[in-house]
């Protein structure tokens, strides 16, 4: 008290800091249990099915002083020993029987490992890829034969042999199978012209299965009759459906590659476009081949749509090569967004440009290699992460790596977590499938997903249990609380009918939230026997639920489409949970990094230059980055655009610094040097280290090169495009530049003399109004000039005046 007296602000100071120590003391049991969902959770299921929560099995009746906290955070019970009796604590761990890593190659088999998991939990496994010699490939040309295709079919039936020859280069284990189409033998695709043949129109044929005789390959496409059709668009996809499920009749063996080249010079017919023959009905992904190879349903069912097709490609391992004419690219590269794995190529009229284009696009797909996954269920996130080959790099999240060569190895991490439980039980148990696409290895993980606690009753165990007496025999126990039968409720299942012991203040006491408030489940129910029945709101949805009526399921953040959770997610108790890849307070917000990688094995997120938000990059402004993935930096010291200007300016348009001959440019050390004319931007995002430099040169022009690093050349010798031309600042227009320049003058002109005309005017004006001024001030008398002398002079005589004066009396 002496101290408080002479110095009272250190004493409220140290009183205040006390008082907030012992009431975080006191309070510190409520902070831990109640900073998150665990202490809502009123059933073991629902605990354990809530990340990071306990469940405490202890059995305790109405008159029991023992009161523990059912479900609890993890941290919580860690740190307090006396939470839960030792032995009755529930918390079921993930378990997995996998090895430490799986190699897949052509000659592995089919792994199968077993997984299981808690809410919230993630497993990573391990797999490596491996690229083999001589991996066994099954090609499958389905061709246009309607009759503008006639010389692409006549060329075909001359590279068979060729074409063997060409990928044995590749593999030795090759095989050639043949199928065409037209289209549906319907109104209004086709009526009868000069090209149709009615005995030999069809929509599909399988001609050829696959084969490893290139001179039956030969025969079978010669001998293929040409037909028309009315519209445009053709059925191929009709074909190309049947080409992939029909596996036994077209031949595709199980352990290959499998390769289907779809060759037209017309756009597709999809889905929606039979109704106009009258086929409402939707393709049923099914083979309909008959004994002779013919599709049998094309007038019985519509065409398949992309989804279709993308659907059995992944099912069946099929890649699928678009060779089409250049007018078609853009459409099928399109289609190529939607159908995975597919490629999309242009052929010409020779055998020679068929086979560079099959033999090209082959090449691109087993250079990489792209991991994929059947799980489509929103309660398993599925991701994969690697290094690719570059082994120094960091882990980033993608499925695809490029680069392979026969020999090498590429390791994938797959992190799978389970997010949700299924309603139904049955769905507790998954089977996901783990594969690179296009081949058929797999690895076969049989998740199963802790939805339950081991003690829990099922329904008819619950029928069937004795009553206990801890629940007021109108109940039995269940993980050590009290599920009630039908009409009794209660912590004990004390209560019994609708309206008992309702207005005991003890038991409204458990349907308020805390102390701080003295309203009744939150005010969106009504308080019976201590157990809070919740209500529903006025809008639809509006349903609450919570042991307090504190949860519902409508008020959640809306994205800026007014989408409730984005669209991406469902809203519970106030909090939007996302669907996997999706993020953010409202699910709008794309968590797959992977879209803001550029091209390239050491390719880092947003080129280490920005962030990704959403899926979309965010350069940073004081790096100067711009582009899809901030790559492009001119001016960056990392960039050696300012090193090989001068000789780019020296070799291709002989000038700048350095020029003063051309054999000025054999000390410059960039080998040869291609010329275009022209070069997109779009060029350098097909490889990271591939860099545009736009570069001003000293005469006002500028000129436009692309350097890169080839394979094998490490860093000294780049491969440098160059455009053939310099880009001058050029006037379009001459004459209508030279008339505006004139007229611009002239206004000028004619503005410079109007202000000098108006200065003019309004100093005048004010000189006149002055002078007038000045002339109403002045006054002008009749006086006489002083200086004026008259020529007469007058005298008075008085004389005269007086006699004047008496004349008058006379």
């Amino acid at each position: 008290m002496r101290v408080c007296s002479r110095d009272r602000s250190f004493c409220f100071i140290f009183s205040s800091i006390l008082l907030f120590f012992t009431l975080s003391v006191i309070d510190g049991q409520r902070v831990d249990t109640m900073g998150n969902d665990c202490s809502l959770q009123q059933t073991c299921t629902a605990c354990i099915t809530t990340p990071n929560c306990r469940w405490c099995n202890v059995v305790t009746s109405e008159n029991s002083t023992e009161n523990p906290l059912r479900c609890v955070d993890r941290r919580y019970s860690d740190s307090k020993n006396s939470w839960c009796r030792k032995g009755s604590i529930v918390d079921p761990r993930s378990t997995k029987s996998l090895p430490n890593s799986i190699t897949l190659s052509s000659e592995s088999v089919k792994n199968r490992v077993k997984l299981r998991l808690r809410i919230g939990e993630e497993h990573r496994l391990k797999i490596v890829f491996k690229q083999t010699v001589d991996y066994p490939v099954d090609m499958y040309f389905i061709v246009d034969l309607s009759n503008s295709m006639r010389q692409f079919r006549d060329n075909l039936s001359q590279l068979g042999i060729r074409l063997g020859e060409e990928m044995t280069k590749l593999t030795k284990n090759f095989r050639l199978g043949f199928g065409s189409f037209v289209d549906k033998n319907l109104a209004p695709m086709v009526i009868p012209t000069e090209y149709w043949d009615g005995d030999h129109h069809y929509s599909f044929h399988n001609a050829m299965p696959l084969t490893d005789n290139y001179e039956l390959f030969k025969s079978k496409v010669r001998g293929s009759p040409l037909t028309g059709n009315y519209d445009s668009p053709e059925g191929g996809f009709d074909g190309v459906m049947q080409a992939m499920v029909c596996q036994e009749e077209i031949g595709w063996r199980s352990a290959a590659r499998h390769l289907l080249v779809y060759a037209s010079d017309a756009m597709p017919h999809i889905a929606g476009d039979g109704r106009l023959a009258g086929l409402p009905e939707p393709n049923d992904e099914k083979c309909h081949l008959n004994s002779t190879g013919y599709y049998t349903h094309a007038e019985l069912q519509d065409y398949p749509s992309l989804g279709q097709i993308n659907r059995q490609a992944e099912k069946n391992n099929v890649n699928i090569i678009f060779a089409v004419r250049d007018y078609l690219r853009t459409v099928h590269q399109g289609i190529g967004t939607v159908v995975q794995g597919s490629s999309t190529g242009v052929f010409d009229s020779t055998s020679d440009g068929v086979i560079k284009l099959i033999s090209a696009e082959y090449a691109k797909l087993v250079r990489s290699v792209t991991m994929t996954s059947n799980s489509t269920t929103d309660f398993l996130d599925v991701k994969f992460f690697s290094k690719c080959l570059n082994k120094n790099g960091g882990l980033l999240q993608r499925n695809v790596c490029d680069g392979l060569r026969v020999g090498l190895k590429v390791e994938f991490e797959v992190v799978i977590k389970a997010t949700d439980c299924p309603n139904q039980k049955k769905d507790w148990r998954q089977t996901v499938e783990i594969k690179p696409q296009g081949i058929n290895e797999k690895v076969i993980v049989d998740v199963d997903v802790i939805c339950e606690c081991d003690c829990a009753k099922t329904q008819d165990e619950r029928e069937t249990s004795p009553r206990a007496p801890e629940c007021h025999e109108r109940g039995v126990l269940e993980c050590g609380v009290c599920s009630c039968d039908h009409g009794s409720f209660g912590k004990w299942c004390q209560c019994h009918g609708d309206k008992s012991l309702e207005n005991s203040d003890e038991l409204l006491a458990f349907c308020m939230k805390d102390n701080s408030t003295m309203e009744l489940c939150s005010g969106r129910g009504s308080c019976v026997c201590g157990v809070c029945n919740c209500g529903s709101g006025s809008m639809p949805g509006e349903n609450y639920y919570g042991k307090y009526c504190q949860c519902d399921d409508i008020h959640c953040s809306y994205s800026r489409d007014r989408k409730l959770c984005g669209g991406n997610g469902r809203c519970e108790c106030g909090e939007c949970k996302c669907n996997p890849g999706w993020g953010g307070t409202a699910c709008d917000c794309r968590n797959d990094i992977s879209l803001c990688l550029p091209p390239g094995d050491n390719a880092q997120v947003c080129s280490n230059a920005g962030k990704c938000i959403c899926g979309m990059c965010e350069c940073d402004k004081d790096k100067k980055r711009n582009g899809r993935f901030c790559e492009d930096c001119p001016s960056c010291p990392s960039q050696r655009c300012d090193e090989f200007k001068d000789c780019v300016e020296c070799h291709v348009h002989h000038s700048g610094k350095i020029y003063e001959g051309d054999r000025n440019c054999l000390q410059c050390n960039i080998g040869d040097v291609q010329l275009v004319d022209d070069i997109d931007g779009d060029q350098a995002k097909t490889d990271s280290g591939t860099h545009v430099c736009r570069v001003p040169g000293d005469d006002g022009s500028t000129f436009v090169f692309i350097y890169a690093y080839e394979e094998g050349n490490g860093d000294h010798v780049p491969k440098i495009i160059a455009k053939k031309q310099k880009d001058f600042p050029v006037i379009s227009d001459f004459l209508a530049v030279s008339i505006g320049v004139m007229l611009l003058t002239l206004l000028l002109g004619l503005l410079t003399l109007l202000i000098w005309k108006l200065v003019t005017f309004f100093h005048d004006k004010q000189e006149y109004q002055k002078f007038m001024k000045e002339t109403s001030i002045s006054k002008w008398g009749q006086g006489q000039n002083p200086l004026y002398v008259d020529a007469v002079t007058t005298f008075a005589n008085p004389t005269f005046s007086s006699a004047g004066s008496s004349n008058d009396d006379l």
